[in-house]
């Protein structure tokens, strides 16, 4: 029993090392990629086999991508790479963090931070850049309560049910509206006496 037991953690320690000390292989080989790909990732073919499988996976992915865009997307990505490069190593770190915070997120409410952001994209330069501006000129304390504000008013619309939600997005009638419709529409009555 001991002898069987012994031979069994031995040949688990065996499979479970085996290779450790041989150099991992990769997936994907430089000669393997296309000559498309291959020219796009250029700037990477020197260290490629020394990058691990998962960031040569990532890269491909990347170049596959590329080449599915049209100008339009091409141009809008690299501004967006040209934003990146001209961050600190702080701000690309602040950037990632958020972006893992993101991803924590339930899907509906990164769907609605999706919706805001598209919301903002959406209007003006000008009303964008005052926007910033003002975010920017606040103090901590300030940006705090607005981020607070915001996801209160978030709880709130979470808490109203579907078919009050859509009452509520409606246009609503005010009070004095009403009441001069009801005066222009109604004859006036006449007094009996």
């Amino acid at each position: 029993m001991i002898k069987s037991k012994f031979w069994r953690v031995l040949a688990l320690m065996v499979t479970g090392l085996s290779g450790w000390w041989l150099p991992q292989a990769h997936a994907l080989e430089w000669d393997a990629l296309g000559d498309a790909e291959r020219e796009l990732l250029q700037p990477y073919q020197g260290r490629w086999e020394s990058l691990d499988e998962a960031q040569q996976q990532r890269l491909q992915r990347g170049a596959a991508r590329w080449q599915q865009m049209d100008q339009a997307q091409r141009a809008r990505q690299r501004q967006r790479f040209e934003r990146w490069q001209q961050l600190t190593p702080a701000q690309r770190e602040q950037t990632r963090q958020r972006f893992e915070q993101f991803k924590q997120l339930p899907a509906a409410q990164q769907q609605r931070l999706r919706q805001r952001m598209q919301q903002f994209r959406e209007l003006p330069a000008e009303r964008r850049e005052e926007l910033r501006q003002r975010f920017e000129q606040m103090s901590p304390q300030q940006r705090a309560a607005l981020r607070a504000r915001m996801q209160s008013q978030q709880a709130d619309d979470e808490s109203v049910p579907e078919d009050e939600a859509s009452r509520h997005d409606a246009p609503r009638e005010r009070p004095m509206e009403r009441r001069s419709e009801r005066r222009q529409n109604s004859t006036p009555m006449r007094r009996q006496r």
